[in-house]
């Protein structure tokens, strides 16, 4: 899979009150927190730009799934993740994406990467009702319940102690 094309010729957008569409499929590596992008999930990527009054309109629609690892039971699962971007760039103006528009090309990985991380969550569950690992044994408790003998959580961590000669 090829990287997703992320750079964009915008050179005769500015002299005239036209507007120009792309759509790429590729990868982009992201990672966060036990989520990542992979190159076997592509990403779609359709975008639209339009030049209004010395402003670029960016209208952005991207799709992607990324591998996350459970919290509770380390399991990996795909998440599939569709999001929506629009916003106006004025041509003088810095930006929050770090977009130059002094040069004939502008690069917008950094949009992308930022709308993907968004929807990474820290701590991600598959399901209300997993179960997690055994603490005694760390087997998924989702596949096959563990029949360990319960301890008594009421003892005292230190009641080990009274059977000391002291």
């Amino acid at each position: 899979m090829s990287i997703i094309q992320t750079k964009y010729d915008i050179s005769g957008i500015f002299n005239s009150k036209s507007e120009i569409s792309f759509e790429s499929d590729g990868y982009l590596d992201v990672k966060y927190a036990g989520n990542k992008t992979t190159e076997t999930n592509p990403i779609n990527l359709r975008i639209q730009m339009k030049n209004v009054h010395e402003k670029l309109e960016i209208d952005l629609k991207l799709r992607f799934t990324f591998e996350s690892e459970c919290s509770r039971c380390l399991d990996v699962n795909n998440v599939k993740k569709e999001k929506s971007f629009f916003d106006d760039f004025y041509k003088n103006q810095s930006n929050d994406y770090d977009i130059d528009f002094a040069s004939d090309e502008i690069e917008i990985s950094s949009l992308i990467s930022e709308l993907i991380l968004n929807e990474m969550k820290l701590q991600y569950i598959c399901n209300n009702e997993c179960k997690g690992l055994c603490s005694e044994c760390g087997n998924n408790q989702n596949l096959a319940i563990c029949k360990h003998p319960k301890k008594n959580l009421k003892e005292s961590p230190f009641s080990s102690l009274t059977e000391l000669d002291l």
